[in-house]
């Protein structure tokens, strides 16, 4: 997929439902070269508290491929139940909005999404990488 690098399949299950989204947070630890715990240094943490839901579905957004491949359809308000994701990836070109350096480095990032009442409802850890294709 050009301007994407397919980083991720997974099935999950939501336990609850929640009619929609307090804030989001992502906490980025960047890694040169490869993940060590001696290399590896914290990049930034993105936090935002407004227009959850409609943020998340934003095309521009950098994690929409994910949210667009969410079966069924992810939207406010969430139902509890089983969902999944297939062969997707990070809009590479989205990323260079937040100043995010993407060649030679890794990424470690835990996304935290919380409820209305302030209750963590989602955790998420991942690693991506970007590498340049020529077409």
């Amino acid at each position: 997929m050009r301007g994407q690098e397919r980083v991720a399949s997974a099935d999950f299950e939501l336990s609850r439902p929640s009619r929609s989204f307090q804030r989001v947070e992502f906490k980025i630890v960047r890694c040169p070269d490869a993940i060590s715990y001696n290399t590896c240094e914290y990049f930034d943490t993105w936090k935002f508290s407004i227009g959850i839901c409609p943020m998340m579905t934003n095309p521009g957004m950098p994690w929409n491929p994910w949210v667009r491949a969410i079966k069924p359809t992810f939207r406010c308000p969430i139902k509890a139940g089983n969902y999944s994701f297939r062969d997707v990836g990070i809009a590479a070109s989205a990323l260079s909005q937040f100043g995010v350096p993407l060649e030679n480095n890794w990424y470690i990032v835990t996304l935290r999404l919380f409820d209305p009442d302030g209750l963590e409802y989602v955790c998420v850890n991942y690693t991506a990488t970007f590498k340049r294709v020529r077409s």
